[in-house]
């Protein structure tokens, strides 16, 4: 016989165990105890040798009921041949019948039993593999099993006393509760707690557990509550910017036949903060006061200094200083030097005459109604730089349903090249020349910042006489 073979005949055929050995001798002894009983006193008694047949088929298996069986049948053959019982054929099919029944009892009985042990089998595969954990809990509240999961979540194979399960066992289930396991340490489970009956729970576990380590979950549940707070603190921060961005840049004021609009992109659309401001005020001799600054950097920094030179402009041009004067005049006022260029304009609602005065700064663009354009091309130097301010005025004269337009640098350097920029400003803004002001000066800056290689803040300021 070849090895595998022999194995897996060893695997079929069960060794035989204590009991069971000797409740094969017990009845043995007692058919050879009776069958001397029916040879001394009463033949009556052959026929019980097929009782005790029967009886040791509800207790041992098939193989050990055979033996019995066949001794039974042996020793009432015997005591026939021997005469020592009348009506031997008749005894004899007696203790046939009875064995049969043992037999027969013992296989029925051997058949159940494995079709639990197969269950069991079953049940034990199924447990292993389940995600949860599984306890099985005596009436006493002690763990009387458990598969791998459970035993890896309560530590069960470590050293010291099983963790205390049977307040759990009190209620149906709960949440994060925390359980203490071997070597001071704890685990939160959420749990699920099932009360078998008592006849299913003969032989096995008056109440089942099923457990979860409740960290994952309560992670789960900390992170979503940082992640709305999170969301709750950038809501509010996205609050605090936009007042922040009307504030720097607030909405140009109503002037009688002017039609005004200004449009600002961030370099970094989560910080609205920057140096590029405007500002525009109505005069006391009824011209508009247009600035529109650039200071160099970003950030609140930037735009603390932004600040200071367009409120120290403001109160130099309300009081009198011409705009040719403004950027030496600021230059010499901040301490310290802030680095900065920036365009100036007087205009008339009225007549239409204009005044620009820049220093450092891109010129800016006359856009004629009739499709012609025109630059207002005034020097000069910023301030914070040496020899600040404006090297002349330009003059200009706008006419009806002409526009003017003040930028910064940001609009004409997106793709690096500022001279290509300033070429491609008058197409653009001459191709929407019709539109109405706001969105001429939003479309102006969305198609020159189009497929930008290089992001500044952006700032474009339009002024159309109507």
């Amino acid at each position: 016989m070849r090895p595998d073979a022999r194995g897996r005949l060893r695997a079929r055929v069960r060794p035989v165990r204590r009991h069971e050995a000797l409740g094969l001798l017990a009845c043995l002894a007692v058919l050879l105890v009776l069958a001397a009983l029916t040879a001394l006193r009463s033949a009556v008694l052959v026929s019980t040798l097929g009782v005790v047949v029967v009886v040791a088929g509800l207790v041992l298996r098939p193989a050990l009921v055979g033996i019995v069986a066949g001794a039974a049948i042996g020793l009432a053959v015997l005591l026939v041949l021997a005469d020592a019982v009348p009506d031997g054929g008749l005894r004899i099919a007696n203790v046939v019948v009875g064995s049969a029944l043992g037999v027969a009892a013992s296989v029925s009985r051997a058949v159940r039993v494995r079709q639990i042990e197969r269950l069991q089998r079953r049940d034990a595969v199924l447990l292993a593999g389940l995600p949860h954990a599984v306890v099985g809990l005596d009436a006493d509240g002690a763990i009387a099993s458990a598969n791998p999961a459970a035993r890896e979540l309560l530590d069960l194979d470590a050293p010291g006393p099983a963790p205390d399960l049977g307040v759990l066992a009190a209620r149906s289930g709960g949440s994060a509760e925390a359980i203490a396991l071997p070597g001071g340490r704890s685990v939160r489970v959420d749990w699920t707690a099932v009360r078998l009956h008592p006849d299913d729970a003969a032989g096995g576990p008056a109440v089942v557990l099923v457990l979860d380590d409740a960290a994952p979950r309560l992670d789960a549940l900390a992170q979503a509550a940082q992640l709305a707070e999170a969301r709750r603190e950038a809501a509010l921060q996205r609050h605090y910017l936009d007042v922040l961005e009307r504030a720097l840049h607030p909405p140009l004021p109503p002037v009688p036949g002017l039609e005004l609009a200004c449009t600002y992109l961030s370099a970094d659309e989560g910080a609205p903060a920057g140096g590029d401001l405007h500002d525009a005020v109505v005069l006391a001799d009824g011209r508009l006061y247009l600035l529109v600054l650039d200071a160099l950097g970003h950030g609140v920094a930037t735009t603390h200094d932004a600040l200071r030179l367009v409120h120290a402009a403001r109160l130099l041009v309300t009081g009198g200083t011409g705009i040719g004067e403004l950027a030496a005049r600021l230059d010499a006022a901040a301490d310290p030097p802030i680095m900065a260029t920036l365009v100036a304009a007087l205009l008339d609602p009225a007549t239409g005459r204009l005044e620009v005065a820049a220093a450092g700064h891109p010129p800016p663009l006359l856009l004629r109604r009739d499709g012609s354009s025109a630059w207002l091309d005034s020097t000069g130097r910023g301030t914070g730089y040496p020899r600040a301010g404006t090297d002349r005025v330009v003059t200009g004269q706008l006419g009806r349903g002409d526009t003017l337009l003040l930028y910064t640098d940001g609009l004409v350097e997106a793709h690096r090249d500022i001279v290509d920029g300033l070429d491609r400003l008058p197409q653009v803004a001459r191709a929407l020349r019709m539109r109405d002001v706001t969105v001429l000066a939003e479309q102006t800056a969305a198609t020159m910042l189009r497929g930008a290689v290089r992001r500044d803040d952006t700032l474009v300021v339009a002024a159309r006489r109507c």
